[in-house]
């Protein structure tokens, strides 16, 4: 996540107008090892924005959990803290 490229304005817009309007953007790593997080200035700026963290989920993890959430009907607010909650061990609980 270090090298996501938040100094690009028109991707920022872009991910800005998306959650806006209500569309969930979760960003993982392709890294074998580590997480996304908040504690850092990239990962800060992506919540700033309304982006879920995916932690140390991997990309197809994310993508069929948030499919699942999706399907139950789970949007906004609650969405997100379900994305961020280990529901059968998906996640690294710190």
């Amino acid at each position: 996540m270090g090298n996501f490229p938040v100094d690009r304005k028109e991707l920022m817009d872009c991910i800005e107008n998306a959650t806006s309007r209500g569309i969930p953007i979760v960003v993982v790593s392709q890294c074998r090892q580590g997480s996304v997080a908040s504690e850092y200035a990239v990962g800060s700026k992506l919540v700033e924005l309304g982006v879920m963290l995916g932690a140390d989920m991997t990309i197809e993890t994310a993508v069929a959990k948030l499919s699942y959430l999706l399907g139950k009907g789970y949007k906004g607010e609650t969405l997100k803290c379900l994305m961020g909650e280990s529901l059968r061990g998906e996640l690294t609980i710190k």
